[in-house]
């Protein structure tokens, strides 16, 4: 695979970018995506992340969730390509993870909707309003537009 930090073998998929994140924030896009669940697949299809996507990008995040333990920094490298047959969390879908200080860093395939991740977040706001945005999931509207700002330009569309 090609990774954001230049170490790839030339013959695997291309990643689309990394992010710098905070252990909280994965818990913020592990909270949308299953709202996102909410809506029907015409809707999902219409934001890009047909419904069978979304349920990777859950799996995904519910793995990095609990690899992340007590670390409080966490940077994601997002890598575009074919899913195993087992999907996110089968062979070779979770890749080098490597500690320093207190950051961990993971490099994982991820469905490309993972790039669109601001734009679902955007909608979620914009569809339910910040009250029901803080019932659903626990967090403030602040929380994801301050996410929001850290993915942009950060992952490819």
């Amino acid at each position: 695979m090609k990774y954001f930090d230049n170490s790839q073998p030339a013959d695997e998929p291309h990643g689309t970018g990394a992010l710098d994140l905070e252990a909280s924030d994965v818990e913020i896009l592990f909270q949308v995506a299953h709202q996102l669940a909410n809506y029907d697949e015409t809707r999902l299809a219409e934001l890009g992340c047909p419904k069978a996507d979304l349920e990777r990008l859950i799996d995904g995040l519910r793995i990095i969730r609990h690899r992340v333990g007590d670390s409080l920094k966490l940077r994601i490298f997002v890598i575009e390509g074919a899913l195993s047959k087992e999907g996110v969390g089968g062979s070779g879908s979770m890749g080098a993870e490597v500690k320093e200080n207190d950051a961990i860093t993971l490099r994982t395939e991820l469905p490309i909707a993972a790039a669109k991740f601001s734009e679902f977040m955007q909608f979620l706001i914009s569809s339910i309003g910040s009250r029901e945005l803080f019932l659903r999931t626990g967090f403030h509207l602040e929380e994801l537009e301050s996410l929001i700002t850290k993915f942009e330009g950060h992952l490819a569309r």
